[in-house]
């Protein structure tokens, strides 16, 4: 925090600057005057959050200077240090929102204990400053607020928010992608959960743009699900500041560094808010079409939007590398060709949302005719977040296409190297046979088309899935009515025929007798003599 002190007594500026410890107290910098000119400029050309003022001065008073600062919603809060107990003064002050008024001579004990009470108010009202900044543009980028000079002004009046329409803004987007494939194809985020993300990058972005940020300037969670944050700076003039650009460069290496991810940053054009959203608009624009930079900082200024037609991947060839199990020189392709739209300037959104809907068609043909459901094999949190950011760039893309060819290829070696599809389904069915199986199950499980898996089924074993179950839960309950004492309709239950009379029937069916009377023979059988 910075103080400002003003009195055309310089004994008692330099007393006020030497006698108190303003480190202790928070203060970086103390900058001094005499007059409520030198203020002026000083309050104008820089950060000041704590003044500290005579009253009566030659060139114009403290109440003058309060007077003005408050006129220009500025709502530091002001220590007035006077030799006269004026009733005026005091009645004035307080018609300003003064904080304190305090008579000379300076007792520095009471008068720090009024400036840590200035600093925890300062720190409360930073706080709600923030929030009603934050929720202005929240609203306003959502068009909820009237684009108009007269309903802005009355905004930023009710809601105590210093701005003005005449105001430059800048918008700033940054692209963060902090996850990253583990060995056996889990995707894992550089940061612990969300909260953990954007409490690391607000810190770092305050810490590194410390030097041209203002309280009235804000770093928001621009969108959750693509990771997107936005900073919006108030600045002098239409044109990027280098030290803006500098930094930006330094906020992406810091993160990079730290975190091993890539951060992108887009700086838009600087602008009063009358043309603002239109500008704003042109910035998204141009994030969602730069899809081949990491780590870069980007200007809307030097933007050249891409034009034209663009080339269809080859799904052919792409079907090719499949059916010869060339997983990798699959990927290359897909390299190959985003790398030449780039080249080309013909990569951008909607190129690369048509891509990712060939590639996608492909493979889910490919599984399709071997059986598999790709809906089934591809799903859960890390496949939707890969395939929901794979438009952001081509890194995204291509960790997006090494998972989803990974997890093809472990499925298909795994298939391969087990026992026959048929005996799987077989020894699933032996161990499960008590439980509601269907055949669906055979898609949830084996992520294979029900169909396709019957078929194959039936003609490896010579009998239909259906029918092997009902094989399989009739032998089961054959060896319990012969060795147990238990209930028909207990056994029913065992092996997984709820409905009684059902079980019955088709026990009799299948045996030609009751199961009653299957246990009546069995035991009979067992207490017969044996012959010799």
């Amino acid at each position: 925090m910075n103080v400002l002190i003003v009195d055309d007594d310089r004994f008692v500026v330099a007393s006020l600057t030497k006698g108190l410890n303003w480190n202790k107290l928070g203060f970086t910098n103390i900058y001094t005057a005499y007059n409520i000119i030198d203020a002026k400029t000083i309050i104008t050309e820089n950060s000041v959050d704590l003044l500290l003022s005579d009253i009566d001065m030659p060139l114009g008073s403290g109440l003058e200077l309060l007077s003005w600062i408050r006129d220009n919603h500025n709502d530091m809060p002001v220590i007035f240090l006077t030799n006269y107990a004026d009733f005026y003064y005091a009645q004035k002050a307080l018609a300003l929102k003064s904080f304190h008024y305090f008579l000379k001579p300076i007792e520095y004990d009471k008068l720090t204990k009024i400036i840590q009470d200035a600093t925890l108010f300062l720190t409360q009202h930073n706080i709600q400053s923030q929030k009603n900044c934050e929720n202005f543009w929240h609203s306003y980028l959502q068009e909820e607020i009237p684009n108009t000079a007269n309903s802005l002004q009355m905004y930023f009046h009710d809601m105590q928010l210093p701005y003005h329409t005449t105001d430059i803004f800048v918008p700033i987007l940054f692209v963060i992608f902090p996850y990253y494939l583990t060995a056996d194809n889990r995707l894992c985020s550089r940061f612990t959960n969300q909260t953990s993300q954007n409490n690391y990058l607000s810190t770092t972005f305050e810490a590194i743009f410390v030097d041209i940020l203002t309280p009235s300037d804000v770093f928001l969670e621009y969108n959750t699900a693509s990771n997107y944050y936005l900073a919006i700076l108030r600045v002098d003039s239409t044109e990027i500041s280098p030290f803006l650009s500098m930094n930006c460069e330094r906020f992406i290496k810091t993160v990079s560094s730290q975190m091993q991810c890539n951060l992108n940053c887009f700086i838009g054009v600087p602008s009063q808010l009358a043309s603002f959203l239109t500008n704003f608009k042109a910035l998204r624009s141009m994030m969602t079409n730069c899809l081949d930079y990491e780590c870069q900082t980007l200007f809307l200024s030097n933007y050249q939007p891409p034009t034209g037609s663009f080339p269809a991947c080859n799904t052919a060839i792409l079907e090719l590398y499949l059916e010869n199990n060339q997983f990798h020189t699959f990927l290359d392709y897909c390299h190959e060709y985003l790398q030449s739209l780039s080249v080309t300037n013909k990569l951008h959104a909607v190129s690369m949302n048509n891509f990712q809907i060939d590639v996608a068609q492909t493979l889910y043909v490919f599984l399709r005719n071997k059986g598999i459901l790709a809906n089934k094999l591809f799903h859960g949190d890390d496949y939707h977040a890969l395939s929901y950011h794979a438009k952001n760039s081509i890194s995204d893309m291509e960790l997006y296409l090494r998972y989803i060819i990974r997890l093809t290829q472990e499925h298909l070696e795994a298939t391969a190297s087990s026992p026959s599809i048929a005996k799987s389904i077989q020894d699933y069915v032996d161990q499960h046979y008590s439980e509601d199986i269907s055949r669906s199950s055979l898609t949830d499980i084996f992520y294979l088309d029900s169909d396709y898996a019957s078929k194959l089924f039936k003609k490896e074993t010579g009998i239909s899935f259906k029918n092997y179950i009902i094989h399989r839960r009739i032998e089961a309950a054959k060896e319990l009515l012969s060795t147990t004492n238990l209930p028909i309709n207990t056994i029913s239950d065992n092996v997984g025929y709820a409905n009684y009379s059902y079980f019955t029937r088709l026990f009799k069916k299948v045996t030609n007798m009751t199961p009653i009377e299957y246990r009546n023979k069995m035991q009979h059988l067992s207490a017969s003599p044996r012959e010799f």
